[in-house]
């Protein structure tokens, strides 16, 4: 692999200022539109679209991030009205995350608006590429996630 000639060659650079201009473009969103809403807690709010009631263990592994970091979120999420705690149906020891019906409608109002940060950061790109992409990301990722480096 070839050293990269400036910054704007070197993809780890570029990853990095992609992920700033989507997380700018995504508060700039959230105040538009009066939601005083953490990215982290935004991130929460997706993952439960996808799949309400996982356990706090199971959020925090898929967001990756350590459990601490999302005990505290979850804990400001609650206060907010978005989520609540609730006990598992085969484990009452289990706590289970659930959006509110506050939580639902921000969801669904800032889902529909972060949509189109995603749209527009994809436009001009095939479904080819964006696999492409979306396999060299994740061989990155599990590449940075290996105990030695």
């Amino acid at each position: 692999m070839e050293q990269p000639e400036s910054l704007q060659d070197n993809i780890i650079y570029q990853i990095g200022e992609v992920d700033k201009i989507i997380r700018d473009n995504v508060l700039t969103i959230f105040k538009e539109n009066g939601h005083d809403i953490s990215p982290e807690q935004f991130t929460i709010l997706v993952v439960l679209w996808y799949l309400d009631g996982l356990t706090q263990n199971t959020i925090a592994a898929t967001v990756n991030r350590d459990k601490t970091t999302i005990s505290r979120v979850l804990d400001r999420m609650v206060k907010n009205g978005l989520i609540l705690r609730g006990k598992g149906k085969e484990d009452k020891r289990e706590r289970k995350i659930f959006i509110t019906k506050k939580g639902k409608k921000v969801q669904e109002k800032l889902i529909e608006k972060t949509n189109v940060v995603y749209h527009r950061a994809l436009m001009n790109i095939t479904d080819e590429e964006i696999n492409i992409a979306n396999r060299v990301l994740n061989t990155i990722f599990k590449n940075l996630q290996k105990e030695s480096l």
